[in-house]
């Protein structure tokens, strides 16, 4: 993931009403109301320093492709949906349904992540994010948001080892350049982080937009 600090949604942003996501109406053929619900390709939510990326059957990220394919297709696709309607409570509901046949699942143990950090709950969130990368460890969209989790409790050495990490497979990762420079500078390492921040300013003009 390459996004880098955009603004956090606000506070009470889940929406109210109860979807019953454990409910299973038969029609005629047989087929269950979940069975029809359109498959959710990907759902992206822009949160404060967080690069998010749910993962669906067909996602096109390799890391995941193949452990997503195992997964219970109704209920996550449901959590999916709930997930991208910002329905949090609901969706974690329908992710941990799915974890009930799949407790290893790296695709929704990062999304129950994702959720978590988007709440302001770090110490879950990382949890999450260690039982993912458990499963895969080359799963870089955990790395990445997990370096942010650990840097929002002021855990910078933990923070600049997974940033470390995202750059050894992905040189180029904005998000990871930019943070970890800023990490730096803030650290009185300012020539390194500059040069950090200089890079991933080359690569992603826009940032300059948000000084």
């Amino acid at each position: 993931m390459t996004e880098t600090d955009v603004v956090h949604p606000a506070d009470g942003d889940e929406a109210a009403e109860v979807t019953a996501v454990g409910e299973t109406t038969e029609d005629s053929g047989g087929i269950s109301r979940r069975q029809r619900i359109a498959l959710v390709v990907l759902a992206v939510l822009a949160v404060f320093g967080i690069g998010i990326a749910v993962f669906s059957q067909t996602g096109s990220n390799t890391a995941t492709s193949g452990q997503a394919a195992k997964l219970p297709g109704n209920m996550f696709e449901v959590g999916l949906q709930l997930h991208q309607n910002g329905q949090y409570e609901q969706a974690l509901m329908a992710y941990k349904n799915v974890l009930e046949t799949d407790p290893y699942s790296a695709p929704v143990h990062y999304n129950i992540g994702q959720i978590y950090q988007v709440r302001g709950d770090l110490v879950n969130a990382i949890s999450e994010y260690n039982t993912a990368l458990q499963t895969n460890p080359d799963l870089v969209p955990a790395m990445y948001n997990r370096a942010l989790a650990f840097r929002d409790q002021g855990k910078n050495a933990e923070a600049i080892s997974d940033l470390d990490s995202v750059l050894s497979r992905e040189p180029n990762n904005v998000g990871a350049l930019y943070n970890l420079g800023n990490i730096f500078i803030a650290e009185g390492r300012t020539n390194d982080g500059t040069q950090l921040v200089n890079r991933a300013i080359e690569l992603d003009p826009t940032l300059l937009q948000g000084k």
